[in-house]
């Protein structure tokens, strides 16, 4: 079966009893729901006008929203009755039975009202039994009075996941977006495994953004039977939605539970993204989160030490510019970072003093704080450092004997730090697992208490534009990774040192990447750095008339490049970095 996606829109949804966030894309409202007094999975709309359940879907995708006040207030639709009887009957006080009616269209398990048969000659809302014949039924509960010739009505209804208990007339709702998540605060207690919420946002203007004025905790885990919770963003309305905090002390969520994913949004002016300060918490995944905007954001992740066991994933993420540690381990958790982005001016990027274990894994790690990569472990963990570049740092990565017993750190870049490359504690060659395969330049301290690997190297890696996070090596920086080939000596497994994995040229090819380029009125001299050929490795430079075409292998095709910026009006300083194909 289905399960529901819940669709967040500013500007766009329905705040209150106006919509449920699944269903028909314009909702069917309404203000009359009842269930059976003793409660019933069965809801029936006794509106005037009955509604059109038409475009109800029955496979789980469809929720409706109650506006009960306390208690449930989204259930998945599961069946539907889209037609209405309305007829008479009689019933005697402490009996179930209704005789002298018309049970044409009914069904056991309906929902029913009878008019004046309840307690005070109330109306009395109750659930079919059985259907005898034609003529009869019974009901799940006796009547307090005796009528006859009362008004019976069995309603169009449907069936929910949920049994509720609704004894007074209910605003609902099935469908149309919801505006705001701080509008649907029963919603998130509500969650079921395998739900998806879902922000969309129809402009990048900052008034079409999610605005979160107080911090949303998650209680409700997944599982493996029905799948995670969800908290994701969709550019289905036009651009990639933006959760901002309003003020930005308030943090965006706070997640208590196990088996969630957030995915596909951009964060802007929080105290933090993601909170796990409880034992329940774990499994909990960041994937394509982007804190890239604002400059008062506090944490990506951050999992307290109330936190045991369990695994935190961040994936494909850029996180940028915190004002305290992008990541921060203090529980004993599992952490994988894995093809993401991480920079900070002023603040560590991973802080941790109690994670069970941390692997890293293709991503960058740029920017000017202390320390990159501060790993104070307080038992022994496994530590895996591998294909990562850490690039202008004080310290890349800062271990103690706990996190460096037994730790593996291949295939990184560790470059242009002011501090240590790699620093161990004392006796750090007895504590090491795996440590080799790294190229260390530009760093004041390549590497303190630990010794170099047989394999390492001092190599500069010519970034392709470091200023612009593009961590591509030259070809004098690559191939240079371990293992070289599986050990049967078949399949080459790794190529380049460091995140940024580039592929050869093709046999016969030779690439020329632009280094620097300086016009005059006459000319332009373009620095250049050759990839193939008989020239690799080497840095060349040619000057370009503006009014004669030059020849050679490299001339010729640095020449058309020229021109068509020149032509196109375009600052030739978007030459730089450009490869080009000779």
């Amino acid at each position: 079966m289905a399960n529901p996606v819940i669709v967040f829109a500013m500007d766009q949804g329905y705040d209150g009893n106006s919509g449920s966030g699944a269903g028909p894309a314009t909702p069917v409202t309404g203000t009359k729901a009842r269930s059976r007094a003793a409660g019933s999975t069965r809801v029936g709309f006794w509106e005037a006008s009955a509604p059109d359940l038409s475009l109800f879907t029955i496979d789980g995708s469809h929720v409706l929203k109650l506006g009960t006040g306390a208690g449930r207030q989204w259930s998945k639709v599961l069946a539907k009755k889209d037609t209405q009887q309305s007829v008479t009957g009689d019933m005697t006080a402490s009996g179930t039975t209704v005789s002298a009616t018309v049970s044409t269209g009914m069904t056991v398990g309906d929902t029913v009202r009878i008019a004046g048969a309840g307690a005070a000659a109330a109306d009395l809302y109750t659930t079919i039994a059985t259907i005898p014949d034609g003529v009869s039924f019974t009901t799940n509960d006796a009547a307090s009075t005796t009528v006859v010739g009362a008004a019976v009505v069995n309603p169009k209804q449907v069936t929910l996941e949920d049994s509720l208990t609704l004894t007074t007339d209910t605003a609902w709702a099935c469908g149309g977006m919801r505006e705001t998540a701080m509008g649907a605060t029963q919603l998130w207690p509500d969650l079921k495994p395998g739900w998806t919420v879902e922000f969309r946002q129809l402009t990048s203007e900052t008034a079409n953004d999610q605005v979160f004025t107080s911090t949303v905790i998650l209680t409700v885990s997944g599982d493996t039977t029905n799948g995670r919770i969800t908290i994701r963003g969709s550019a289905a309305l036009g651009v990639r939605p933006v959760l901002r905090a309003n003020p930005s002390s308030v943090s965006l969520f706070t997640c208590r539970a196990k088996l969630v994913s957030f995915e596909g949004f951009d964060t802007n002016n929080t105290a933090g993204t993601v909170l796990c300060d409880s034992n329940n918490a774990g499994d909990v995944t960041l994937k394509d989160v982007k804190q890239t905007k604002g400059t008062t954001s506090d944490y990506a992740l951050r999992v307290t030490s109330a936190v045991t066991g369990g695994r935190f994933n961040v994936l494909d993420c850029d996180l940028r510019d915190t004002s305290s540690a992008c990541i921060s381990m203090l529980g004993g958790a599992a952490l994988y970072v894995g093809g993401s982005f991480l920079k900070s001016g002023n603040n560590q990027l991973i802080e941790s003093s109690g994670a069970a274990s941390i692997f890293l894994d293709d991503s960058v790690f740029t920017g000017g704080g202390n320390v990159a990569i501060n790993i104070a472990a307080t038992a022994e963990i496994l530590f895996v450092a591998q294909r990562i570049t850490i690039d202008g740092y004080g310290k890349g990565i800062l271990l103690n004997a706990n996190a460096a017993r037994g730790c593996v750190v291949v295939n990184n870049q560790i470059t242009n730090c002011s501090g240590t490359g790699l620093e161990f504690p004392a006796g750090g060659d007895a504590l090491k697992g795996l440590v080799d395969h790294n190229n260390f330049f530009g760093n004041a301290t390549n590497r303190t208490n630990v010794s170099a690997g047989a394999n390492d190297t001092a190599l500069d890696p010519q970034y392709r534009n470091a200023a612009g996070y593009d961590f591509r090596t030259a070809q004098n920086a690559r191939a240079k990774g371990w293992p070289k080939q599986t050990p049967d000596g078949g399949t080459k497994t790794s190529v380049d040192i460091g995140m940024a994995q580039r592929p050869d040229p093709a046999a016969g090819d030779i690439i020329v990447r632009v280094i620097s380029v300086i016009e005059t009125a006459s000319d332009v001299t373009v620095q250049y750095l050759v990839e193939g050929g008989a020239a690799d490795g080497s840095t060349q430079a040619v000057v370009v008339s503006k009014s004669g075409i030059p020849t050679g292998i490299h001339l010729s095709a640095i020449q058309r490049n020229v021109e068509a910026a020149l032509r196109g009006g375009v600052s030739l300083s978007t030459l730089v970095g450009q490869e080009i194909l000779c």
